[in-house]
């Protein structure tokens, strides 16, 4: 694991669920991870790079703030087939969820923290358009 995957995983959780709560139409594309930064690529039909970034910010470290205890728990895929919106890869017999408090819960086998008071400051640092409605966000950590 890299030393800062899991701060910036759950900051990310927070972050989308934040954005797909104002923007109907959110689709997660695709989140990467390295050592001191993430990116997540979402699609939506509305320009996102119009999204004010330290307004983000703010909303979304205050989010954090709460303090929320993260939780993870296994289902067998069985239990999870008829759940709206969840595409469960094939041959993918446990499903594993992660849930934020209750702000967020969905499917996810990277690393988090325990309780969002780890994450420390989230910082989205960029907007940039990829694509015919293809938005890659680039965010970090910091300690508070």
């Amino acid at each position: 694991m890299k030393p800062k995957e899991g701060r910036l995983q759950s900051g990310e959780h927070i972050m989308t669920r934040f954005i797909q709560n104002k923007i109907s139409d959110i689709t997660v594309r695709i989140a990467k991870f390295f050592d001191d930064y993430g990116e997540i690529e979402l699609l939506s039909s509305q320009d996102l790079r119009e999204m004010d970034i330290n307004g983000l910010n703010l909303e979304v470290n205050n989010i954090i703030g709460r303090d929320m205890d993260v939780n993870i728990k296994i289902y067998d895929r069985g239990e999870m087939e008829n759940v709206e919106d969840l595409r469960i890869p094939e041959g993918t017999q446990n499903v594993r969820i992660v849930s934020i408090g209750d702000f967020d819960s969905r499917p996810c086998g990277d690393p988090h923290v325990k309780n969002t008071s780890e994450i420390g400051k989230f910082i989205v640092d960029k907007i940039k358009r990829v694509g015919k409605d293809r938005y890659r966000f680039t965010f970090h950590v910091e300690d508070k």
